[in-house]
């Protein structure tokens, strides 16, 4: 005679757990887990906490290899991505390679045609003769209009004290170093350079021993210039006398004037001694604004001989 468990039923072909509670029937192709039915308890439906965990090492290894047969259906099928994950593609279009634009003529012209032109000089002082003095030194300064700007350099100078030597004694040898750059948008008021030489008098008193000014040379190259001096003169000979005693010869309040035509008609001067200067003429753009300042020759080479080209350039 078959006993059973106080609670719990047997039936055949359906699995039980020892609670009383009934799994899904079994069919006849169906072969349940031994594994997954535990063995009868004998005693109350609510088990002992042995009882729990002897079912639970029954039940573990089962449920295992269920989850490990899910994880490979898992890894086995893609996943499918739902309706609300999908983001329409957008098309962006590639950046376009940087390709210059064609510009009609006129405005392409008015883009490449400079503003300004420049000029930009560099060169020296190189000597004087002045006979009949000594220990001589020149200041120099640039004159220039109204449109003129300048760019770089300096404007003013003063160079040192220079005696006369014994193998050229009326020759003083400065080789003062100038240098500017100038802009501009008309040639009107090309700059000018304004020398002045300073020496001692008898008494010891700085006196002025000539001025001078010459244009800086339109044509770019080297080149080299010898300015005239003069001086002042007094109106008499009383004031001339005056002055030579007193040590104040008369002289310009502003040295600039010698580069300017106003009140040079009412002014008596006197020549006296020679400043040798020599340049070297940089231009920039003055073509492009309809300025042409290359020298003939330049313009038509043939027409040198090739050992005076070879001499002068």
């Amino acid at each position: 005679m078959e006993t059973t468990s106080v609670g719990t039923k047997r039936h055949p072909g359906r699995v039980c757990d020892p609670r009383g509670q009934h799994h899904s029937h079994v069919g006849a192709s169906d072969t349940p887990d031994p594994r997954c039915s535990p063995p009868p308890v004998p005693g109350h439906p609510r088990l002992g906490l042995l009882a729990q965990q002897q079912h639970l090492a029954a039940v573990s290894p089962c449920l295992m290899q269920q989850e490990e047969r899910l994880r490979g259906e898992v890894s086995e099928t893609p996943p499918r991505r739902s309706a609300e994950l999908r983001v329409p593609m957008k098309f962006v279009p590639s950046a376009a390679p940087s390709v210059p634009m064609a510009t009609p003529p006129g405005n392409m012209a008015a883009a490449s045609s400079p503003s300004v032109f420049m000029v930009a000089v560099n060169g020296q002082i190189e000597s004087g003769q002045f006979p009949g003095f000594d220990d001589l030194y020149c200041k120099f300064c640039f004159v220039y209009g109204q449109d003129w700007v300048p760019a770089a350099g300096l404007e003013e100078g003063i160079s040192q004290i220079t005696s006369r030597s014994d193998v050229a004694p009326t020759t003083f040898v400065w080789n003062f170093p100038i240098e500017i750059t100038f802009k501009s948008t008309n040639p009107a008021g090309w700059p000018q350079i304004v020398v002045s030489v300073y020496g001692p008098d008898f008494f010891g008193n700085d006196v002025v021993r000539g001025y001078g000014a010459v244009h800086i040379p339109f044509t770019p190259g080297r080149h080299k210039r010898t300015i005239a001096m003069f001086v002042p003169e007094s109106t008499s000979k009383l004031q001339k006398f005056t002055s030579w005693f007193t040590g104040r010869r008369p002289e310009f309040t502003d040295p600039k004037v010698v580069a300017r035509g106003e009140g040079r008609e009412v002014t008596r001067v006197r020549s006296q001694g020679f400043v040798t200067i020599s340049f070297n003429v940089v231009t920039k753009d003055m073509k492009k604004l309809g300025y042409d300042v290359s020298p003939s020759d330049m313009q038509n080479p043939s027409l040198v001989p090739a050992t005076e080209r070879i001499h002068k350039y």
